[in-house]
């Protein structure tokens, strides 16, 4: 016996070795179909069944750090986006609340560094810098270049995020007390001071 399937409708014929390389027509489909000739040679084995790439405990943890990178991207482009909303100041103070800041305040009385000469940075000076100042107007209240401690650039995603180019710079005094001032595309968003009256 001879078995194939139509080539039309894929119905499984089985016919008697003499009609071999006959022409014929499918039960199922009524379309003509040739039935292959007889294969003399030794049996064909089964074709093997193709297995997956991956094993399904791969395929699983793949699929796992697939959906843990999006939740990543998704919550790290939701805290971009909560801080790029709203004015500078805003931002600010969204800023402190999240991460526990306290405002800043001038130094309990009774503490004093001692002063070894000129404070080029006083409490008054850091009281007038507010948000949003640039660079040069800082420079103005305090009358002296600052010392650029670090510098960080971020490129932006077209319409997505701005680039942001970050520097942090420093103030002291002769008795090491003074202040640090973090600018985000030359607008100061952080200030800091550290023992200066």
């Amino acid at each position: 016996m001879i078995t194939f399937a139509c080539p039309n409708c894929g119905n499984v014929l089985s016919i008697p070795d003499e009609y071999a390389g006959r022409n014929g027509i499918c039960k199922k489909c009524n379309s003509k179909i040739t039935a292959p000739p007889v294969f003399d040679g030794p049996a064909m084995k089964e074709p093997k069944t193709p297995q997956p790439f991956l094993k399904k405990s791969q395929s699983v943890s793949r699929g796992l750090l697939v959906v843990f990178v999006i939740v990543v991207i998704v919550a790290l482009a939701w805290i971009v986006a909560l801080a790029w909303i709203g004015s500078s100041q805003d931002r600010m103070r969204r800023f402190r609340e999240a991460f526990g800041f306290l405002k800043t305040t001038k130094p309990p009385a009774g503490f004093v560094l001692p002063s070894l000469g000129k404070q080029i940075v006083t409490f008054d000076d850091y009281q007038r810098i507010q948000p949003g100042m640039s660079y040069q107007q800082v420079k103005s209240i305090i009358g002296a270049e600052g010392e650029e401690v670090s510098s960080n650039s971020m490129e932006g995603v077209p319409g997505v995020m701005l680039s942001i180019k970050t520097v942090m710079y420093q103030w002291f005094n002769s008795n090491r007390t003074g202040m640090n001032a973090i600018f985000q595309n030359d607008k100061l968003v952080q200030k800091s001071q550290f023992g200066i009256r």
